[in-house]
Parts: C-alpha cells; sequence; structure tokens
C-alpha cells in the first residue's frame, strides 16, 4: 500500500476508531485560549488552514483558537517557538513537510530536532503541485519536458517557489528519478515567480495546484503533470508524473504539532477536535477550493509519517547536495 493511500485509509478510520466522544474527553482541558502558530505571513496555505480549522475547534473545545503568525527563517522561527514553548497543549504548531522534513537536512544547526521536540497531534492536509510550461517553450505533455532535461544543448530554466519547498523538491526528485537536469531558478514566492512565468523568463515552472489554476485556465501557462500519486480532481485531463514514471509522488504536506511532553489525553483531545472539524462540509469545501486533500490521522499515524518522510528527503538532499 502506498503512503499516500495508506493515510486516505487511515484518515477516514481515525475519528471513530479513536472513540473519541467529544463529552468524555479530559474534562480539565482546555480551560483557556488556545494558540495556533503559522510559520507563514497572513494570505498563504500554511496561514489560511489553521485559521479555517481554528474557528471549528474553538466551537468544539469552547474556548477560542487564536492564529499566531510566526514568520522568517525558512519556517524555523515558528517551529522552534512550539519546540520550547510550555508542553500544556495550548501552543500548537501548523507544521508543515518543509520544516519537519526538509529543513533539518538543509540547514546547519537548525535549532530544533524534529523527531524528537514534538507530540504529533494529526496530519491535516496534502498539496499536491503542477509542473508547468510557459510561452518560452513548446512543451505540450511531461515527455517533451524531460526530453528538453535530456537534451545536450543549452538546459531549460526551471523556476520555483524556493529552495525546500515542495515544488522545489519535485524538481529535485524529477533529476534524480529520471536523469534529467535543468537550470535552478528559485524564487521568493509566488508572485514575482508567475509574473516572470507569464513574462516567459523561463522554459518551465512547478507550484501547487490551487494557485496555479487561474492562469492555467485563462492560459498563460500550460498544465504539464501533476505531483499527486493519481489525477487531481481539479486538473483532471492532465496526467499524473507518476503514469510516466512510476511511483513519483511529492505532496507538500501540513499536520499539527505540539511541544513534546504534552499529556497524552491532550494531545488525544485536540486531535478529536481537529478531526471532527475537518469532517465539517464547510471545512471540506474550503478545502477542496485550495486543491487540499484531508489527511487525518492518529498521532501515532502522524509519528510515523513524519519518520519515513524525514528519511525519505533527507536521502534527496544528500544525492543533491543543495543547502540553505
Amino acid at each position: 500500500m502506498n503512503r499516500r493511500h495508506a493515510l486516505k485509509v487511515l484518515g477516514a478510520a481515525a475519528l471513530p476508531a479513536l472513540g473519541w466522544p467529544m463529552s468524555a474527553m479530559a474534562g480539565e482541558f482546555p480551560q483557556k485560549p488556545i494558540r495556533f502558530i503559522s510559520p507563514s505571513p497572513p494570505g498563504g496555505v500554511t496561514d489560511f488552514l489553521p485559521r479555517l480549522l481554528g474557528q471549528e475547534m474553538g466551537k468544539i473545545l469552547g474556548q477560542p483558537v487564536v492564529i499566531e503568525n510566526r514568520t522568517g527563517g525558512n519556517q524555523t522561527i515558528a517551529t522552534n517557538y512550539v519546540a520550547k514553548a510550555a508542553p500544556d497543549g495550548y501552543t500548537i504548531l501548523l507544521a508543515t513537510s518543509g520544516a519537519l522534513a526538509v529543513n533539518p537536512h538543509l540547514i546547519a544547526d537548525i535549532p530544533y530536532q524534529p523527531l524528537t521536540d514534538f507530540e504529533p497531534i494529526s496530519m491535516l492536509g496534502g498539496v499536491a503541485s503542477v509542473v508547468m510550461a510557459t510561452q518560452a517553450s513548446d512543451a505540450t505533455t511531461l515527455a517533451q519536458l524531460l526530453d528538453a532535461g535530456r537534451g545536450t544543448a543549452r538546459k531549460p530554466a526551471f523556476g520555483h517557489t524556493g529552495i525546500g519547498t515542495s515544488p522545489h523538491l519535485v524538481l529535485e526528485a524529477l533529476k534524480q528519478q529520471a536523469g534529467i537536469d535543468f537550470v535552478d531558478v528559485p524564487y521568493k514566492g509566488t508572485q514575482q515567480l508567475f509574473t516572470d512565468a507569464k513574462g516567459g523568463q523561463f522554459q518551465f515552472l512547478c507550484n501547487n495546484i490551487g494557485p496555479s489554476l487561474p492562469l492555467i485556465r485563462n492560459g498563460d501557462l500550460r498544465a504539464l503533470a501533476v505531483t499527486s500519486r493519481k489525477r487531481s480532481p481539479a486538473l483532471p485531463d492532465v496526467p499524473a508524473i507518476a503514469e510516466t514514471l512510476p511511483g513519483f509522488e511529492v505532496l507538500g504536506w501540513m499536520a499539527a504539532y505540539a511541544p513534546a511532553g504534552t499529556p497524552a489525553d491532550v494531545i488525544d483531545r485536540l486531535a478529536a477536535a481537529l478531526h471532527a472539524s475537518l469532517a465539517t462540509d464547510e471545512v471540506r469545501k474550503a478545502l477542496a477550493n485550495f486543491a487540499i486533500d484531508a489527511m487525518p490521522t492518529s498521532p501515532q499515524e502522524a509519528k510515523d509519517f513524519l519518520a519515513a518522510e524525514y528519511r525519505r528527503w533527507g536521502e534527496v538532499v544528500r544525492r543533491s547536495g543543495i543547502r540553505i
């Protein structure tokens, strides 16, 4: 069973299997507002998701869930802040694949240990990316992109949203699995990436599906393939990379974590609230609009998933030699 399918199965079963009637949970928690720490500035997916879930969690828990943005350091500032916070359940982290599975291999002397400094609460969602061609390229298929990357002539340029982000990891995984090469063009964010893409400043790019949809639909960019193992409902006519490169999958994922040492009953209470929030119609519709797949899991399943992702991306980073 592949990792993505396993998480779908686990996510569907997690809430009833854990037997969490809300009225029977740890009676004393919470007694005050909970801070949900986002590693990104307002406006991005990693700010949108905790705000969306926090509103529902507050209704369930009977206390406000306050979103606090702590940006910078390629998401290490927020992540380290939660790692050092009191382990009482009142400070939780919107953790990302970049912060926990990738950055520790990219950044020397990172101030936290992802596998030991946190208590997992639940996986939350996965975001696939889409590989696209700009008007500077004639490619209309993934096969043509791969041919361009194998050519001996001048290598085409490939834009993405920055070192260590999931679109960048798509590029590195493609290089290693397909034996191709490109000129790597990292940007600090989506806005300038899209501006230069529309201007034909490079031939190919990769970004999360949700924000890419308007440019694909109006013809500014051509979608070649998605990075999920199967085709995305948001782009049903666009093939998955795995249809050409079997087993290929790169997801930017998000999860909820607490500081290490947070009591198990508090973790369970938080997980139950998150799972109930993810199950509401309002949240499901909002996730679909951002092309986010819900991925609720038990704390142990989240821990096992992170361990596998940590190993995987550590090997990709080692082989590529990339550093921040």
